[in-house]
């Protein structure tokens, strides 16, 4: 998941336009994923293979349904990275608003990622949609 990430060139820009613009060094599952991004980045490993450990000792210490030794579904990893980063988010964006302002409920991460299922059926016989 965290490969498909770094990937989506939308989201990883976003996380490390995050890392750039974070005045104060806060130790969260956001800049564990921005560091992680910029590492990959800036890496100049011969292998071309990275352990993620301080993203995963994070993502272990908050989440403890992560912090064993069981697999985990890839949904459910990145429905939790994606609800947590978009919390941090709302969070630090409600903090620099005045209350006198109104706040948005959207992210980036809700930009990216927030969308609405759609189920089609087709007839084969008439073709009919429903």
């Amino acid at each position: 998941m965290l490969q498909a990430l770094y990937f989506c060139k939308p989201f990883r820009e976003h996380v490390l336009n995050y890392r750039l613009t974070q005045k104060v060094k806060k130790d969260h599952l956001l800049t564990c994923l921005a560091d992680l991004f910029h590492t990959i980045i800036n890496g100049k490993r011969r292998t071309g293979a990275l352990q993620p450990k301080k993203f995963i000792n994070k993502l272990r210490k908050e989440n403890s349904a992560f912090d064993n030794d069981m697999q985990q579904d890839a949904h459910e990893f990145l429905n939790h990275l994606l609800n947590t980063c978009g919390d941090i988010l709302l969070e630090e964006k409600q903090k620099s608003k005045s209350n006198h302002q109104l706040l948005s409920d959207e992210t980036w991460i809700h930009e990216l990622f927030q969308g609405t299922l759609v189920s089609t059926t087709k007839c084969l016989n008439c073709e009919t949609v429903r």
